[in-house]
């Protein structure tokens, strides 16, 4: 392998291992969303409508409908998420079991389980409020998603905002400490053991 060619190599390794530092850092907003136009909502699936509300724009959600949308989970991994949300709330019904009613939620697919952290979010009528919770996504995880809206109860809900944002970034693996050798108090290679006479009785 000639010089110039492993120069390149070198050069590109130390690129692309910047790079992936820097995608972890303290306080990077890995998704945002403020609801303006069709064009925010690429990717969402669900059903929802977008709307000017007290002369903002904003996702509306009503009576038991859950928008979703994919987030870049190889910036999440290992990491601890701050996620962010301006909502108001109108006729909101007393949701069944404690997990159900407003979503500000994600969705975490493991190969062996899945985890559903979620902000926690009061009934009934209210208005803008900005609200926040800390998640952790495990590193083995397959995919998130964010998801909003109501889960079986009635009302609407309105979003204006959404931010995600890396909270602690994911801690490095440390290395094992190499082997050292056991001092054997002296330094040659090997010593003789010392012989014990045996007498006659």
């Amino acid at each position: 392998m000639n010089t110039f060619l492993r120069y390149g190599i070198f050069l590109f390794t130390l690129l692309t291992c910047s790079v992936a530092a820097i995608a972890q850092q303290k306080g990077e907003i890995v998704y945002s969303n403020n609801f303006d136009s069709e064009a925010d909502m690429q990717g969402w699936d669900g059903r929802y409508r977008l709307v000017t509300k007290d002369g903002n724009s904003a996702l509306l959600v009503r009576s038991d409908n859950k928008p979703t949308v994919l987030l870049p989970v190889e910036k999440l991994r290992g990491a601890t998420l701050k996620i962010k949300a301006r909502i108001k709330a109108q006729k909101v019904s007393t949701p069944p079991r404690p997990w159900n009613g407003i979503k500000v939620m994600l969705h975490s697919v493991l190969p062996w389980t899945d985890e559903y952290p979620q902000m926690p979010v009061s009934s009934g009528s209210f208005d803008w409020r900005e609200s926040e919770f800390l998640a952790f996504i495990s590193p083995s995880v397959d995919t998130v998603r964010l998801v909003v809206g109501l889960e079986e109860v009635t009302g609407r809900v309105w979003y204006d905002r959404i931010e995600i944002s890396i909270f602690d970034p994911p801690q490095p693996l440390h290395k094992a400490a190499p082997a050292t050798a056991v001092y054997k108090g002296h330094d040659e290679p090997r010593l003789r053991g010392m012989m014990i006479p045996t007498f006659a009785g």
